[in-house]
């Protein structure tokens, strides 16, 4: 509930998604650091055809300038980094008028945008940590980006099961709608475009 968590817990999860037979895995955080189990994890899925999303972040304004991922690699999205194959979808935040939210992080390790602003959602109910309802909003962040890429991906695979991962891929970056002239500043930092 106050957004911490383990990245050996994330592994298994990874891990337990893939062995049941999941085709994509939408990862909705980030952190600064690459740690062997969860790069297992994550490598893993490569080898059995599984798409993983991974949000960019939202330290825009919170003073890390972690911002930057040429620069500051976060992961997961940052994983496949130093690898020859786009294996990971890096996914940052744009608003209703294509433009980089203010709070989303940018850079080389991202593959799309996707809105990420006034977004309304099913949430836990859990009165205990403060939600007390089933559906809220709205909420911002690369974190809903993320699975409206998901989201977008499932679909090309519902119509075109014959495509593998590097197929449907290819088809959302190259449909995505180019915002880099609606962006100054960060031209090649926001992927190939909108969703």
């Amino acid at each position: 509930s106050n957004g911490g968590g383990s990245f050996s817990d994330v592994a298994k999860a990874i891990d337990y998604a893939v062995n049941n037979g999941a085709k994509i895995i939408s990862t909705s955080f980030v952190g600064d650091s690459k740690t062997l189990g969860l790069q297992e994890s994550l490598f893993h899925t490569r080898g059995k055809g599984v798409l993983v999303v991974a949000a960019s972040g939202n330290n825009r304004n919170d003073g890390t300038g972690n911002d930057n991922l040429s620069k500051n690699k976060q992961y997961p999205i940052c994983s496949d980094f130093d690898d020859s194959e786009n294996w990971i979808l890096g996914v940052t935040s744009v608003g209703k008028d294509d433009k980089l939210s203010d709070f989303t992080n940018f850079g080389s390790c991202v593959d799309l945008s996707a809105p990420g602003e006034f977004i309304y959602s099913t949430e836990r109910f859990a009165p205990q940590y403060g939600y007390s309802k089933n559906f809220d909003g709205p909420w911002f962040g690369s974190s809903f980006s993320a699975p409206l890429v998901a989201g977008a991906a499932a679909l090309v695979m519902s119509v075109r099961p014959d495509w593998g991962v590097k197929d449907v891929v290819h088809d959302l970056l190259a449909s995505a709608d180019d915002v880099d002239s609606l962006n100054p500043g960060y031209a090649g930092q926001i992927g190939y475009g909108r969703l």
